[in-house]
């Protein structure tokens, strides 16, 4: 299970860096738990799933501010978006 929690943080550009800022373990310690090859407790697989969705929660409000960012922008220089989009 741990190794398709590893797959599926692949998929999704999830680097150990990041599950490292959300869980506070080691890159090496999260390596060894999505590696490792004895069967996987409950417990490793409920705390990388937890991980998982702190990392999605992080990346939801990102796109947010990202989102709030542009309207902002967008409303404050009208003038400059045309000429970017419109210059060649």
């Amino acid at each position: 299970m741990v190794r398709i929690i590893r797959l599926l943080r692949l998929k999704h550009s999830i680097s150990l860096v990041e599950l490292k800022a959300v869980t506070g373990l080691s890159t090496q310690r999260l390596s060894q738990i999505e590696l490792q090859p004895e069967k996987s407790t409950e417990r490793q697989k409920d705390f990388m799933c937890r991980a998982l969705d702190r990392v999605a929660a992080a990346r939801k409000e990102r796109a947010a501010a990202l989102e709030r960012d542009c309207l902002i922008t967008v409303r404050s220089f009208p003038n400059e978006l045309h000429q970017l989009y419109h210059s060649s």
